[in-house]
This record gives C-alpha cells, sequence and structure tokens, in this order.
C-alpha cells in the first residue's frame, strides 16, 4: 500500500474510534424477555449528627436561663423578707403604762366628820374607799389629835390590798411622827409584818426588836412574846 493510500485511511480510523466511544457511553440494553432486577430504594439516611460547637451553643443557652431563674428567685425571696420585716420596723410603739393612780377623793369634811366613816368602810373590807378617805386625813389634818390613827390606818387599807411597799413607808411615818402615841407600837409590829410578806426578814426581825426595847410593855410586844404572831420566839 502507497502512502497516499495510507493517509486515505486515516480519517476512517478516526471515524471509528468516535463510533465505538460512543457505543461504550450509551448504557447497555438489556435483552428482550430477561428479568429486569430492581435496585431497592437506599433507606432514608440518619439525619446528620449535631456538631460539637451546636451542642456546646445549645448548653450555654440553658445555663444562661438557669442563671435567670435563680436570680429571679433570689429577687422574690429577698422581697418576701423586707415585706415580713415592714409591720414590725413600721409598727407604732405601745403607749407608756399610765402611771399609779393616787387615792381620788370623793367627800371633803372634818377629821370628825370622815374619820368613823372611814374607819366603817375599813372594818366592812371596802379598803380602797377608806384608803382614800384616810389619806385625804392624814394630809389635811396633820396635827390633829386622830391623825395618828388616821395614818396608821391608811397603812392597814394598803397592808389588806398587798400594797406592802406603801404600807410600810406609811406606818414608818407613824413611828417617826407620832412616836408617844398609842399606835406607834402597832406601826412597828406590821412594819414587821410587811417586810416578812416582801420576803425581808432581816429587816422585819430589825422592827421585831426595836418594838420589844422601845415598847416592851406595849400589847403588842405581849404578842410577840407569847408567840401569837406570825413570828415565833
Amino acid at each position: 500500500m502507497g502512502m497516499n493510500s495510507a493517509w486515505k485511511l486515516v480519517p476512517l480510523l478516526a471515524g471509528a474510534a468516535l463510533l465505538l466511544g460512543a457505543c461504550a457511553s450509551q448504557p447497555a440494553r438489556p435483552q428482550e424477555g430477561a428479568t429486569q432486577v430492581q435496585t431497592p430504594p437506599a433507606a432514608a439516611s440518619a439525619p446528620p449528627a449535631q456538631t460539637e460547637p451546636a451542642l456546646e451553643d445549645k448548653i450555654s443557652r440553658l445555663e444562661a436561663t438557669i442563671a435567670r431563674l435563680e436570680q429571679t428567685l433570689k429577687n422574690q425571696e429577698e422581697q418576701l423578707k423586707q415585706m415580713a420585716a415592714r409591720p414590725a420596723a413600721e409598727a407604732p410603739a405601745p403607749p407608756p403604762p399610765a402611771p399609779a393612780p393616787q387615792p381620788a377623793v370623793t367627800r371633803r369634811g372634818t377629821m370628825e366628820e370622815l374619820y368613823p366613816e372611814a374607819r366603817t368602810l375599813a372594818l366592812k373590807g371596802d379598803y380602797a374607799a377608806a384608803a382614800d378617805l384616810f389619806f385625804y386625813l392624814a394630809q389635811t389634818y396633820p396635827t390633829h389629835e386622830l391623825a395618828p390613827s388616821a395614818n396608821y390606818w391608811l397603812g392597814e387599807c394598803y397592808y389588806s390590798q398587798k400594797e406592802f411597799t406603801k404600807a410600810i413607808q406609811v406606818f414608818q411615818k407613824v413611828t417617826a411622827t407620832f412616836p408617844n402615841s398609842t399606835k406607834a407600837p402597832a406601826a412597828l409590829l406590821k412594819t414587821a409584818y410587811a417586810y416578812s410578806m416582801t420576803n425581808q426578814g432581816n429587816e422585819a426581825m430589825l422592827y421585831l426588836k426595836r418594838l420589844l426595847e422601845v415598847y416592851p410593855n406595849s400589847a403588842e410586844a405581849a404578842l410577840v412574846k407569847e408567840g401569837k404572831t406570825i413570828f415565833r420566839p
């Protein structure tokens, strides 16, 4: 074969090559009558797993939410504490106690008029009313001959009402102001009684000793010696 013939075959060979390439690129056709095997569809793929940065972002948001809730709870507890403390802090102070009432004299008159009435009230047990009158008489007529008795009976009224401190003060006034009256030894004995009722035994013994020394012949001293008082020799 000559050179010219060879060059003429080149286009033919190139066309054949192109034809073969086209056939190779087309899918093979199934033969007639052959059963076609169908490829089952692929199972649905699982959702892609979350990446690590996404999890960290979720945790951060949850932590921030918890922190806000804790702060809200603390604020509410603080408000409750303040509300509980406010009434006590703002409550008005209680009023001061009323002063002890002084004897209220509703009757006025002379010693001769009121002394018998006061004695009757005392003997009936109306010690408060009797004390009012005796107090008035003792203050109004301090030098009257019945003043020692008015003061003594005022002390008796206080003693009977268990106002022992007042009774002691009045009985001491009787012995100091009217030492020569017949009520002085009785006032000493009742002073000892009043001290005894307030658990002041030493003071009570001192007044008994004074009674026996200053008024040894008095009826009250005899009662002490005979053991006819609350004290025993």
